[in-house]
């Protein structure tokens, strides 16, 4: 009969209305990996920023200098490298430089290049009164022949600064 047939006009079963998925549940698949890749790049740029502005305080600190001009003007080294020598900015320069008031140390070591090859600068400087000056400084060739660069008062040397014996 008509009435066991569904014709519209009675009443009808309703459905529960479905919950919709929320924003996170619906994008989680690019949401989540992008968030992950964010991170990482925030974490390795905030390291690199970091270590950027270390290498260019060591490049620019007075130790660093007065050692790269002493030995871009030193003849020993022009010979086994040759001219013009120039700073290799890979590997960066490492080691340290540490100030209290007007004292300080400075241990650094850097590589140069030149036409004939690479060498190696290891420096070890003292700040007395203020004023820089260098206890040793080493060139080290790529063949392995190490270059002592005698540092007296009137190029940047201390008398009261202690010789460096490795």
């Amino acid at each position: 009969m008509a009435s066991d047939m569904n014709t519209g006009f009675g009443p009808q079963e309703t459905m529960p209305p479905t919950r919709q998925k929320g924003w996170l549940s619906r994008n989680w698949l690019w949401f989540v990996p992008t968030l992950l890749l964010g991170s990482f790049l925030l974490c390795g740029g905030c390291c690199a920023g970091i270590l950027f502005t270390a290498f260019t305080a060591i490049r620019a600190s007075d130790p660093y200098q007065m050692a790269l001009k002493q030995v871009q003007e030193n003849p020993q080294v022009i010979e086994q490298i040759g001219k013009p020598i120039e700073e290799v900015s890979w590997p960066p320069p490492t080691g340290e430089v540490n100030i209290t008031n007007d004292r300080g140390e400075a241990n650094l070591t850097f590589s140069v290049r030149g036409p004939k090859g690479d060498a190696q600068v290891l420096l070890n400087a003292r700040m007395v009164d203020g004023k820089w000056g260098m206890t040793s400084l080493n060139v080290v060739t790529e063949g392995g022949q190490r270059i002592s660069l005698d540092m007296p008062a009137e190029a940047g040397g201390l008398d009261e600064a202690p010789a460096w014996n490795p």
